[in-house]
């Protein structure tokens, strides 16, 4: 195809001029612009040509270059900001760190024992797109038996472990154990504790629950104003992957009267 090249120039009344790339049909392929002080160049819209790499283009009122669009239509993405996965550019909505808390004032006396475990306290976020949360439990226990007193604590996310195999394994996988030592005079004898987890979340509603259990039924254990926070971070501002987890050894058998640490139990 043969094109044509028509230079038009007006004086001298004027000064405006331009110049357009025709083919022989005179359909207009690209057309510099005389603006003044400024010129401007005009790509008709149109599909992508057949090879797109190296190559500037109008799709629909889209710059494109090398087979990717340079800016997409704004049309519809209000509130989104542009992302790029390193080939194409696409809006996306500008997720925000978010955070969702709980706590204040509690007395909660643990009645649940080994192999059952008890809802201390849940959180509810929801996270706007793929990221990372960070869930941080911190309370006061009070040991109240003078005999051996253990908690058992894990945060999980969206289980129960009473209801689960998969649940029971991951309290355990994540597990804070605080015990009184076996303290021969602990009745109302106070020590504050700490769990801290991280998760790899998705869009959508997610609830985070720290479980807990006193391990033995001769314990009297409660724990005090106990706090729950987690805080969302969007992919790309933090992350966190299996990989990176530091998994402890399984935890060291704990034995008083011959009471060994809970195997899984049959349900």
């Amino acid at each position: 195809m043969r094109l044509i090249l028509t230079l038009m120039i007006c004086v001298p009344l004027c000064f405006a001029q331009k110049m357009i790339v025709e083919d022989l049909d005179a359909n207009m392929l690209m057309e510099v612009n005389d603006e003044g002080s400024v010129g401007s160049i005009t790509l008709p819209q149109g599909s992508a040509p057949p090879e797109t790499a190296d190559k500037l283009y109008n799709v629909d009122g889209v710059l494109n270059w090398n087979g990717s669009a340079l800016i997409p239509s704004q049309t519809g993405n209000s509130g989104k900001v542009l992302s790029t996965d390193g080939t194409g550019t696409v809006w996306k909505t500008h997720n925000v760190p978010k955070a969702a808390t709980v706590g204040g004032n509690q007395d909660l006396k643990i009645t649940k024992n080994y192999a059952w475990y008890q809802n201390i306290r849940s959180v509810t976020i929801t996270t706007p797109g793929p990221g990372m949360v960070i869930a941080i439990a911190s309370g006061t226990i009070d040991w109240e038996s003078k005999g051996w007193d253990l908690l058992l604590a894990s945060i999980l996310s969206n289980s129960d472990p009473n209801e689960s195999w998969d649940a029971e394994n991951e309290f355990y996988r994540y597990l804070t154990i605080v015990t009184d030592y076996n303290c021969p005079d602990s009745s109302d004898q106070f020590a504050s504790f700490t769990c801290h987890r991280g998760f790899n979340v998705g869009a959508g509603t997610q609830t985070f629950t720290l479980w807990a259990n006193k391990y033995s039924s001769a314990a009297l254990v409660s724990v005090l104003d106990v706090n729950l926070s987690v805080m969302y971070f969007p992919t790309g501002t933090a992350v966190f992957s299996d990989s990176q987890q530091i998994l402890s050894e399984d935890p060291q058998i704990y034995r008083e009267n011959s009471v060994a640490f809970p195997p899984p139990r049959a349900r």
